[in-house]
């Protein structure tokens, strides 16, 4: 008897590869980050705690949907 196939068995979509790409190579075409010691805006969509990979992919992608974001971080560059 043959095992049945599962999700994990079928090729991977190229599409869905190449979106995973872009996604991790978000720093080719992303401006540079503002950094500044100025007090923060009085008013922003998303405020961003941490400038790690998480909290940077997450404000880009909030910044992809039109927000206005903020990200705050302790450590200098």
């Amino acid at each position: 008897m043959r095992p049945m196939a599962s999700l994990y068995d079928r090729p991977m979509a190229a599409r869905r590869s190449a979106t995973f790409t872009e996604s991790v190579l978000w720093h080719v075409d992303a401006d540079a980050p503002a950094v500044t010691d100025s007090p923060l805006p009085a008013r922003s969509d998303v405020v961003v705690v941490g400038g790690g990979y998480a909290g940077l992919a997450a404000a880009r992608r909030f910044a992809e949907h039109g927000r206005s974001v903020v990200v705050v971080e302790a450590q200098p560059f």
